[in-house]
């Protein structure tokens, strides 16, 4: 699942900040496995920053397709790039690891911890570097990006359960992103603070995980885990699918094909507004963005496809319809952008 704005807005549009400036990343330079760290003016950030004597507050994980992935107080979730603004270019770095053999198991890591409740234990413990490290089974900002790496096989800092924003951004093993910031326009500020679709879906996914945790008396922390409970006590599978139905989680993404028909119909995509050369790079990142969810909605589908055939489910004919509707929507996607670039092939 993701949500996309028309990346045309200011396409020759590079940065020089003053104090009143707003900026955004320019998602043309970002690469999957970017890490960003963020500060800004607030209370919480001054103090952290303070406490770690660092320049930074919060870690950021950039998964590609315009899509990032971080721990906050709702937990782990992910969220659009273009939807992150900052008030100074001082507010935020980009660091990036020539490892590039590990970029792809990190960012599949970072997605498989979504839905994880916040650590507030584990943050303090962080801070203060106690010994011990809690609440395992949940996660905060810079452990989730160390233990994405970590997971993949690249270690970037000594201890990723205690480790902060700082230890990240010395870390040997990363490399500054330098010239990746633009200044917002009016209409990407307006995006920026528009109703997101992201934002209801992580709200959606904490009420399930709510619910289930009450129904099957488990730490469940994520979405990816109900299925293996739901099969060993089937007998909560009309309760956990009544909730899953009570929300948007099966709706969200309904709507995109009216909002944004460029991406579904060829004809639409021709039209846009913006100049050849920055037509075939949105073309490139769809098809590329495409390709990728084609492969994650097509092995989520033949899952939920044996999984009914199996258990024959409420829970799992919800999951096999919504997959086979992400499914065809992104195939036609994929072939849209496909047949654009075909003609500069």
């Amino acid at each position: 699942m993701h949500s996309k704005q028309l990346p045309g807005i200011g396409f020759q549009r590079r940065l020089v900040f003053c104090i009143s400036d707003t900026g955004l990343l320019d998602m043309r330079l970002l690469k999957p496995g970017d890490i960003i760290l963020t500060g800004s003016d607030t209370k919480l950030s001054r103090v952290i920053k303070k406490f770690t004597k660092g320049s930074f507050s919060h870690a950021i994980l950039y998964v590609g397709d315009g899509s990032y992935i971080h721990s906050d107080r709702n937990g782990v979730h992910s969220n659009n790039i273009q939807r992150l603004l900052f008030e100074d270019e001082s507010n935020v770095m980009v660091l990036r690891s020539a490892n590039e053999q590990v970029i792809s198991m990190a960012c599949d890591f970072a997605r498989s911890q979504v839905g994880k409740e916040y650590s507030v234990k584990g943050a303090i413990n962080a801070k203060v570097k106690a010994p011990l490290s809690l609440d395992n089974n949940r996660q905060f900002c810079s452990k989730l990006v160390a233990k994405a790496y970590e997971f993949a096989g690249l270690k970037l800092v000594k201890n990723a359960d205690t480790c902060m924003p700082k230890e990240i951004e010395e870390s040997k093993y990363l490399k500054i992103v330098n010239n990746i910031t633009l200044k917002a326009n009016k209409d990407e500020i307006e995006f920026a603070d528009s109703d997101s679709p992201l934002d209801r879906q992580t709200e959606a996914t904490n009420k399930i995980l709510f619910a289930a945790r009450a129904l099957f008396k488990n730490d469940i922390q994520t979405l990816s885990e109900l299925p293996h409970f739901l099969f060993q006590k089937p007998q909560f599978d009309s309760q956990l699918s009544k909730v899953i139905l009570e929300t948007d989680y099966l709706t969200l993404w309904d709507n995109d094909r009216v909002k944004n028909p460029w991406r579904y119909d060829l004809k639409a995509f021709c039209n846009l507004p913006i100049t050849d050369i920055e037509k075939y790079a949105l073309a490139k990142r769809e098809f590329d963005s495409s390709k990728g969810m084609l492969k994650r909605f097509g092995s989520m589908l033949n899952f939920y496809t044996d999984a009914h055939e199996k258990h024959n489910l409420q829970f799992t004919k919800l999951h096999k319809d919504l997959y086979l509707k992400l499914y065809l929507g992104i195939s036609d996607n994929h072939k849209v952008a496909s047949s654009y670039l075909e003609q500069f092939s």
